[in-house]
């Protein structure tokens, strides 16, 4: 009873209360807390709680019927907590129901009685009780499935959580995609993987793994993994058949191989050419060609033979080891004739998508008939062809017609045949044929959905035999799900889910344990479709399975009282990671018991706890829960709440790696800055994050956070970045306080300078260049700008011809220079604009002299306009001595010129005068700028 209601009935009861003229009496507060003999007995019932019960207690003030009982509880052998009871019991109460209690361990339970006044008494009685495991383990399921050899496999899979204990893995295996109907194998507790041997050869097995505790619940995990045994068998394989020789190339033919595993047209064949069979070497094929039945080899030597065996690869590496060896003569010299051929002569639309083009055969002075090749071209214009691309169909050796695939329905298509022989020489028709595919109205053929099973509570993965169509291959075929949860009742025309060229498809975000109905219908890429009404019916399963957190979470101060806390998504065997809410719980003792803490919203994955005791160290599970109620736990972290001011320690410099794209037409740079993890008194490592700034100098001033990362990462990739634009990248790491430590800012150094490259002159007026790649410590690609040296037209002699796309080496023609670029030098760009110049390359001219060059019209170079001015100086003549050795670009270094003749009229003495001007004998060097006029008009074709 309250002090005041006391004085009350002191009061009422006529005892004096007078404070004058005589004593006086005070309220007493109660501080004596009940008399109680502890907690009695503690049961444990079926459903995995616990029954205490304990006899009244008495106090002096308090009524029994005010008495209330605080319940305590640990594992056996740990201490009670008394500051953190599991339950307390109404007043008057002398039992209680009490879950949530660690299951199938010894614990041992405590009671206190607590009066009104909230006196708590100190007894320390306890019984032992240990309540019944109810709760099936945590388990991810099965890891992965690795092939080991041709006849076994490897399953693996992670460690699970129970609370008392996994006693077993149970691991399902079979060659059936749902191996959970094949007796499974049992493993102990501590096994991690098994091997399964005694397989069948290049054949798929699929997995399960389900973890098994002490009270044999076992977990409901429907994870299934899957991998196939190696292929050791090689293809089955008869070796060459014919081998034909045409001047100084010739034709393996060869009939197509088998494979238990690998398509025909994704064979191998390794070819082995020498000219003595006994010096065939078999670690180094001379050719290798995929899906074909031939090869050609030219460039032989002339009056040789040579011997060729043919071996067949699988996709596996396995290569058949046949000895069919086949042996030719070549001729006395190469083939310099093409064939003689009549062009086309007929198209044929077979279909909505395939014309078949014919043609009679062509003649060849030394290739047969049978190994002539024929080229097609084709285009929807007429004489649109483009003959500086590739062929887009070849024949077959010998073949008189070829079907042209892959083409648009409807449409009218032109065709050029031409004739290739062995040499690769073609004849050069223009011989025209035409046709039209016709248009496609048909739908594909298709029997509908086959079979609808459960994957999860939320997913039902559907099958069906593949489709067939007369225009369009089975991988083109689109497949279009209708789900209803009553009979007849999908809606046509909103598929649930669409996919193309498979024989399957998983629906989710369905309910659990419900029935639905499927129908499957196919069309072609045309929208060509069938309309079967085939409707087969499966349910979802059960949802009995919790999340599962695999990795610890990770907790920081962020003040003396407050934590932050992060984890990774949980994984649900049922729900996706959005769907999932998590709750923390901490206490002050390791393995709890714990307190409620906050709940976040679903898919998130990080909460703060506040309020708590400076400088006291917490331990923190996470606990996700899926929509299904069905809850997991996490490992248990820690973490001291504390007034961390003390930035992190962050060493090391950033490293970047850098490439140029095309992207939408445009150049832009992918960049990537990689750096070592900071450390940090108050943060875990793995719970610093990282701020990116990027700028046009090293200042970065002021810090414009451009990215962000995820707590522990320690790399990070800008897309989109402009091309030559100068780009400096500076880190700082930022603990859970909002401490930050930054790193000096990075750049990308000039790449390494180009080597000279390689200069040949075609021509009086281009030359070709030809470069090697050079390196950049960042870029892993570059882009180059070729310059030649042209006294005439630029300040410092260099004038920029053309910059690449982005490549790693090159070959490109210069068209310009006043007698033919004498030198050409390249400049290496990375994708921020970097440049570093190479030396020169110089050409080299060789070939008889030129006798003369005729000048194309000319006017003085000294001449203003207006009166004074001559004609065109007709008729003057030049030459030069042919060089002997490669010319330097600089002036004095130009080739010897004099005149030969000149022209009587006298419109043209000043030039003539001018040439002659200074004493300058007959082949003497001319002047640097008149040897510049003069180039500009000598024609193409000087040496």
């Amino acid at each position: 009873m309250d002090a005041w209601r006391r004085w009350l009935v002191v009061g009422l009861l006529g005892w004096s209360t007078s404070c004058g003229g005589g004593s006086s009496s005070e309220a007493t507060p109660d501080t004596q807390a009940p008399s109680f003999g502890g907690v009695t007995r503690a049961t444990a019932l079926d459903d995995g709680s616990a029954r205490v019960t304990w006899k009244p207690a008495k106090d002096d003030v308090s009524p029994s019927a005010r008495i209330a009982y605080r319940v305590y509880a640990a594992r056996a052998g740990r201490d009670i907590d008394f500051g953190r009871p599991v339950a307390v019991s109404p007043a008057g109460a002398s039992s209680l129901g009490v879950s949530g209690l660690s299951q199938g361990v010894p614990l041992e339970i405590a009671v206190r009685a607590v009066d009104e006044a909230g006196n708590e008494d100190t007894n320390d009685e306890t019984v032992k009780v240990t309540l019944p495991d109810t709760v099936a383990p945590q388990f991810a399921g099965v890891g992965e499935v690795t092939a080991l050899s041709a006849s076994s496999l490897e399953v693996r899979w992670p460690a699970a959580r129970d609370s008392v204990g996994v006693e077993k893995f149970l691991v399902y295996f079979s060659d059936d995609p749902n191996p959970f109907g094949a007796k499974p194998r049992e493993l102990p507790a501590d096994e991690r993987s098994t091997v399964f041997k005694d397989l069948d050869e290049a054949t798929t097995y699929f997995a399960a793994v389900r973890a098994v505790d002490g009270a044999g619940h076992h977990d409901g995990n429907r994870k299934i993994a899957s991998a196939s045994t190696l292929d050791a068998t090689p293809p089955d394989f008869a070796g060459i058949d014919t081998l034909v020789a045409g001047g100084t190339a010739v034709m393996a033919r060869w009939s197509p191989a088998t494979d238990n595993v690998t398509a025909a047209a994704d064979i191998r064949y390794r070819v082995y050419a020498a000219e003595d069979p006994d010096e065939l070497d078999y670690d180094t094929p001379t050719e290798e060609v995929t899906g074909n039945d031939y090869v050609i080899l030219t460039g032989l030597p002339p009056s040789t033979s040579l011997s060729v065996v043919v071996r067949a690869v699988d996709e596996a590496g396995n290569e058949d080891d046949n000895d069919e060896v086949a042996t030719v003569a070549l001729g006395d010299a190469d083939d310099v004739t093409p064939p003689t051929f009549a062009g086309a002569e007929a198209a044929t639309a077979l279909g909505a998508r395939t014309i078949r083009v014919s043609w009679s055969p062509a003649t060849d002075d030394l290739s047969p008939p049978d190994v002539l090749l024929y080229d097609v071209w084709y285009s929807t214009v007429a004489d649109g062809q483009d003959f500086l691309g590739p062929p887009q169909a070849t024949s077959a050796p010998g073949a008189t017609s070829v079907d042209v695939t892959e083409l648009e329905p409807g449409t009218t298509y032109y065709f050029k045949v031409r004739a290739r022989d062995l040499q690769g020489l073609r004849d050069t028709n223009q011989i025209e044929v035409s046709a039209t595919t016709v248009l496609d109205d048909t739908p594909p053929v298709f029997r509908g959905a086959g079979l609808v099973r459960g994957e999860n509570a939320t997913t039902l993965r559907v099958s069906w035999l593949p489709a067939t169509d007369d225009t369009f291959p089975q991988t083109s075929i689109v497949y279009e799900v209708y789900v209803a949860t009553a009979s007849g009742a999908q809606n046509y025309g909103t598929p649930t889910v669409t996919v193309t060229g498979q024989t399957w498809a998983e629906v989710t975000g369905l309910e659990r344990e419900t029935t639905y109905y499927v129908v499957v219908r196919a069309r072609d890429p045309e929208g060509n479709g069938e309309e079967n009404e085939n409707e087969v019916e499966g349910s979802t399963l059960p949802d009995t399975t919790g999340p599962v957190v695999a990795t610890t979470p990770t907790a920081a101060a962020t003040s003396e009282t407050s934590l932050q806390v992060s984890w990774v998504d949980a994984v649900d065997d049922s729900y996706s990671a959005e769907e999932l809410i998590y709750t923390v719980y901490y206490s002050k003792k390791s393995g709890g018991p714990y307190e409620k803490g906050p709940t976040t919203a679903a898919g998130v994955t990080t909460a703060e706890l506040t309020g708590l005791t400076t400088d006291v160290r917490y331990y923190i599970v996470v606990r996700p829960v899926d929509p299904s109620g069905n809850q997991g736990s996490s490992p248990e972290t820690s973490a001291t709440p504390s007034d961390d001011d003390e930035p992190p320690t962050f060493t090391g410099t950033p490293v970047l790696s850098a490439t140029t794209l095309l992207s939408g037409g445009e150049l832009r740079n992918r960049v990537t800055v990689t750096w070592t993890p900071a450390t940090d008194a108050g943060t875990p490592q793995e719970a610093i994050a990282y701020e990116l700034c990027r700028a046009v100098d090293a200042a970065c001033a002021p810090f414009v956070v451009h990215a962000r990362t995820a707590p522990g990462a320690t790399t990070h990739t800008f897309e989109g970045l402009l091309v030559d634009s100068p780009y400096y990248f500076t880190v700082r790491a930022v603990d859970a306080a909002g401490n930050v430590a930054a790193r000096p800012a990075v750049t990308a150094a000039p790449p390494t300078a180009p080597e000279a490259p390689v200069v040949a002159n075609d021509s009086a007026r281009q030359a070709s260049v030809t470069w090697t790649a050079t390196t950049s410590s960042v870029f892993t690609n570059l882009r180059y700008s070729i310059q030649y040296w042209d006294a005439c037209r630029a300040p410092n002699g260099w004038v920029t011809e053309e910059t690449t796309s982005v490549r790693t080496e090159g070959v490109t023609t210069l068209v310009k220079g006043y007698y033919g670029p004498n030198a050409a030098r390249v400049v290496a760009i990375d994708g921020f604009g970097n440049a570093t110049f190479g030396p020169a390359g110089e050409v080299y001219r060789s070939g008889s002299a030129l006798a003369s060059a005729v000048l194309q019209p000319l006017w003085d170079q000294s001449c203003n306009t207006g009166a004074g001015c001559h004609g065109p100086a007709a008729g003057i003549y030049v030459s030069w001595t042919t060089a002997t050795a490669k010319q330097a670009p600089s002036p004095g270094g130009y080739p010897t010129a004099s005149v030969l003749t000149t022209s009587t009229d006298p419109a043209d003495s000043r030039m003539y005068d001018r040439i002659l001007t200074g004493n300058m004998p007959p082949a003497s060097p001319l002047p640097e700028d008149l040897l510049c006029n003069l180039g500009e008009w000598i024609l193409d074709g000087a040496p």
